[in-house]
């Protein structure tokens, strides 16, 4: 894998290659060295069956000018063993259609993807010492899967326009919150920390389903304050407190009077369709 990569990332370094490019590189390079023979499979039979030595040579002997037409083409009419059709529909997105993909050579923090996310970009993670790639990144068993495991959520991420729009928003109106230190008595809650990262980093779905989230883990969070068992009610002074901090995030959100009603109803557990729609309506204009 390194001798096939190391002359395209030289390319990289100087200009010649896209982080897009790059990435596809890696990603083919990758599967192939980890799958063999059966890493991929054609999608219409008027294809040539993939072949391993025929894929790497032509990625050898393909001009830097080229390359993104011959990716595009690879994750557009084959399949690849155990990955789903996500990933290559986000690498295609990043290649084709410009999609703003933040290519990083080390796994940003939590706080970092926030803020890429709040201006409307996601990153993907790859490792370029060659010495470690079968090494652990975090939870995934190596540097493939992480990497598969990103791109799974840029798909996520861009996919669809209005759903895109309401999570950069969202994560704009967190990332506001916690600069107001909106949620930094949590903080000294280690398994808040936890859950509110996960939130911020690796969560890309509806708005209203990730506003939950962040209810169930203030919950939490507040209910050990109090000494409770999860499965105890909050006194009325905690849960006054919810309904404040909920209604506060959607402040810093710029968030009109009815989403703010909306909030509150889903900060004590009451929230219907009509609610959720607020919030969702608030959140993508």
């Amino acid at each position: 894998m390194a001798q096939d990569l190391s002359p395209w990332l030289a390319r990289f370094r100087r200009g010649d290659v896209s982080s897009a490019a790059l990435a596809g590189l890696y990603f083919l390079c990758f599967h192939m060295a980890l799958t063999g023979s059966r890493f991929a499979s054609r999608r219409y039979k008027t294809d040539v069956r993939p072949d391993v030595a025929q894929w790497r040579a032509a990625l050898s002997r393909c001009e830097p000018k080229d390359l993104d037409v011959l990716l595009g083409t690879s994750f557009d009419r084959y399949q690849f063993l155990g990955v789903i059709p996500s990933v290559t529909q986000a690498l295609m997105g990043w290649l084709r259609q410009g999609w703003p993909v933040v290519l990083c050579e080390s796994v940003p923090s939590a706080r970092d993807v926030l803020a890429m996310q709040a201006r409307g970009q996601r990153p993907v993670s790859v490792v370029f010492d060659w010495d470690k790639l079968l090494c652990p990144v975090l939870t995934k068993a190596n540097a493939f899967e992480f990497m598969v495991h990103d791109l799974e959520h840029v798909h996520k991420f861009f996919h669809d326009p209005r759903l895109h729009c309401s999570q950069r928003n969202l994560f704009a109106t967190l990332e506001r919150a916690v600069d107001a230190e909106l949620f930094a008595p949590y903080c000294r809650d280690a398994e808040f920390v936890k859950t509110f990262d996960y939130l911020i980093s690796d969560m890309n779905t509806h708005v209203v389903h990730s506003l939950q989230y962040l209810r169930a883990n203030l919950v939490g969070c507040l209910l050990r304050g109090e000494g409770k068992l999860p499965s105890e009610a909050l006194s009325s002074a905690a849960l006054a407190e919810l309904e404040e901090v909920m209604v506060s995030v959607g402040r810093c959100g710029a968030l009109g009077g009815d989403a703010l009603d909306a909030l509150a109803c889903l900060a004590r557990g009451k929230i219907g369709d009509g609610e959720a729609r607020r919030i969702e309506v608030a959140f993508v204009n």
